[in-house]
């Protein structure tokens, strides 16, 4: 994936990636350039704050069951998100 730099020194991360890792606007990054080892050279950029995806249970609109849902641009639900937010849960 390829992106420019704008004449203001801007550049714009694409959508994908910015739903693969839930970014929204105003969000902060750390911004470093290694000198040394595999990453010599290149801008690194990440996020400040790691946020946690609100999740909500609801009811499926088909079965009526209780299930999880996330805002858009929500990783996938993996068992291991579950556990983690089962022990979250009063």
């Amino acid at each position: 994936m390829t992106i420019k730099l704008s004449s203001k020194g801007q550049i714009v991360l694409p959508a994908r990636v910015r739903q693969q890792l839930a970014l929204s606007t105003g969000d902060s990054f750390e911004v470093r350039v290694p000198s040394a080892g595999e990453e010599a050279g290149n801008v690194v950029l990440s996020p400040r704050k790691k946020r946690q995806p609100k999740m909500k249970i609801v009811a499926d609109p088909l079965t009526g069951w209780p299930m999880l849902k996330g805002p858009p641009g929500t990783p996938k639900l993996t068992g291991a998100l579950v556990k983690k937010f089962l022990a979250d849960f009063p």
